[in-house]
């Protein structure tokens, strides 16, 4: 688990210091060519060794995620379809907005995937009745 910390932690230390080095981003704009003015910035380097660490976290979430899907009884397998789907639109908004696909490029994908995130959340909840747990009481 420690190993899993250090790109997490070379990156935020690289980006409370990146307006000294640029490995995470550089040359910010106001790019009004939009509706509304936004920021734009050039990638650093570091910022692919974050990119690609993060999306290989995805991708080992989204087969565990499958193996659930497949393994477990009904109820696990409605709350993996929901986080399944949940963590799709977030790969899928975030590769569209990175590599300037994104159907609003002025917009970051946050803006126009957050309404189905939170309802894939909310199914996932649901879909299990977790707002009717409750502990069973101990007999003695």
């Amino acid at each position: 688990m420690v190993l899993l910390s250090v790109v997490p932690l070379i990156s935020f230390v690289l980006a409370w210091s990146d307006p000294l080095h640029g490995l995470l981003r550089y040359d910010f704009s106001l790019d009004s060519s939009g509706p509304f003015p936004v920021i734009g910035k050039e990638y650093g380097p570091w910022f692919f060794v974050h990119f690609t660490y993060c999306y290989l976290l995805n991708g080992l979430s989204v087969v565990l995620l499958l193996r659930a899907l497949w393994r477990k009884n009904t109820i696990y397998r409605r709350q993996s379809l929901f986080l399944l789907l949940g963590l799709g639109i977030i790969i899928i908004s975030n590769v569209l907005y990175v590599t300037g696909l994104s159907p609003w490029p002025t917009s970051t994908s946050l803006r126009w995937s957050s309404p189905y995130r939170r309802r894939s959340s909310a199914g996932g909840y649901f879909a299990t009745n977790s707002s009717n747990w409750y502990p069973s009481p101990v007999r003695g």
